[in-house]
């Protein structure tokens, strides 16, 4: 019995290995077929059988309009931005810059950063619910996770109005969100940017650029916005207007800015009171530039905004836009500055000085109902100032707590 299993087990293996063999000259005879037939031409095929698909020649131009085309190339847009202290087209810049006209941002009728920063790959911007307060994250960088406030760090994006720096050294407290009418532009710089930016641009940059002066014509910028929300109270009127006044012919010029923003908010206080987040902004701009000579010129200018909001716009119901707190968060920023630049231009390179003047401040109070006064007191608002007895119905506020900071700044370039 052992003989004959192992007869079978050998006739097996003979088996499979005629099969193999049989598979493997199979293959190669099909891979000579293929070789023979991919290096003769077949006669079937020939250049002389080929079908051919006609095609009608395109008509000639005319001489007219030939001379037209040469008069009028077709030249295709290009944003020249100074991002790299000089004034250069994006195309030509080695590192990774984004920039938004301020023709875009009023047409769609951007207020703020978060209307346009989300249009920018690799950008985002953590909406902190008050006003001057949101932070731009560039490609995930950041030092801290924390509101403004509660950090003690340098923020990683620089904020520049110009050549202006708007970022605080240490414990921010705000960061300037200027309205974006009648910019220039808004460039956007992907860090690291620390060799012309300083420090305070380890992951990037972002530059307001306002519009200059223009000497050689009279122009009128008026815009009227109103906004409608669903989850608020009434509606929201932004008016703006600005004014370009040429003097002294074609060598000075004047730019006048305005704008008034009122927001109804749309954050409402359970049991307390209706949008709570109300919004009211001004923001003023006058810039002059005086061509002095055919080699020097200067320019200066002056801006400042005020915020007030009465609360913050966070909500804690993930269904509603309202909160069970009442603790109220009082909240105005205002930043402002002044620069004046003088240029002159030598035969080989250009001298450029630049002297700024930056102002930011923010006043934040918080609030919470203690207490309560007599239910048929006076409810004239006075806090008793009318004397006693004369007390307000209803609750009283008490501070819970403040914060006010302000910073200052001369920068010589």
């Amino acid at each position: 019995r052992v003989v004959r299993v192992l007869e079978n087990a050998l006739r097996l293996r003979l088996v499979r290995s005629l099969v193999c063999l049989l598979c493997l000259s199979a293959a190669a005879s099909h891979a000579q077929q293929d070789e023979s037939a991919g290096t003769q031409p077949d006669a079937a095929k020939s250049a002389d059988e080929l079908a051919t698909v006609p095609v009608q020649p395109l008509p000639e131009k005319s001489p007219e309009n030939k001379a037209e085309t040469d008069a009028n190339p077709v030249q295709l847009d290009a944003v020249e931005i100074t991002a790299s202290k000089r004034r250069q087209s994006t195309r030509n810049i080695a590192g990774s810059v984004s920039a938004i006209r301020g023709e875009q941002l009023e047409k769609i009728k951007a207020q703020g950063m978060a209307d346009y920063v989300k249009l920018i790959p690799g950008v985002v911007l953590i909406d902190r619910g008050g006003a001057d307060s949101g932070q731009p994250i560039i490609r995930g960088i950041s030092t801290s996770a924390g509101a403004l406030g509660t950090q003690f760090t340098q923020q990683p994006v620089g904020l520049y109005i110009d050549e202006l720096p708007f970022t605080d050294l240490y414990a921010p407290l705000t960061q300037p969100d200027l309205n974006p009418f009648d910019l220039n532009r808004v460039e956007i710089l992907k860090g690291p940017q620390g060799a012309l930016f300083g420090s305070g641009a380890l992951a990037g940059a972002v530059r307001y650029i306002l519009q200059r002066p223009k000497f050689d014509k009279w122009e009128t910028k008026l815009s009227s916005t109103v906004g409608f929300d669903a989850q608020g109270e009434g509606l929201s009127p932004i008016f703006a207007g600005a004014q370009n006044v040429p003097l002294f012919g074609d060598t000075a010029a004047l730019r006048v800015v305005a704008l008034s923003r009122r927001d109804t908010g749309r954050i409402d206080e359970v049991d307390n009171e209706e949008d709570v987040d109300r919004l009211k902004q001004v923001n003023g701009r006058i810039l002059g530039s005086w061509q002095a000579t055919e080699k020097l010129k200067l320019d200066a200018f002056y801006f400042l905004q005020d915020s007030k909001q009465q609360n913050s716009s966070a909500a804690d119901n993930p269904e509603r836009f309202e909160r069970m707190g009442q603790v109220r968060n009082l909240r105005q920023s205002g930043f402002s500055g002044a620069n004046l630049a003088v240029g002159y231009a030598f035969d080989g390179f250009s001298l450029l000085s630049s002297s700024s003047y930056l102002h930011k401040e923010v006043d934040q109070f918080s609030t919470e109902p203690f207490g309560t006064a007599d239910p048929n007191g006076d409810p004239d608002g006075d806090g008793g100032a009318n004397g006693p007895g004369t007390e307000d119905a209803g609750n009283n506020d008490t501070l819970r707590g403040g914060i006010f900071a302000s910073t200052n700044g001369l920068i010589q370039e």
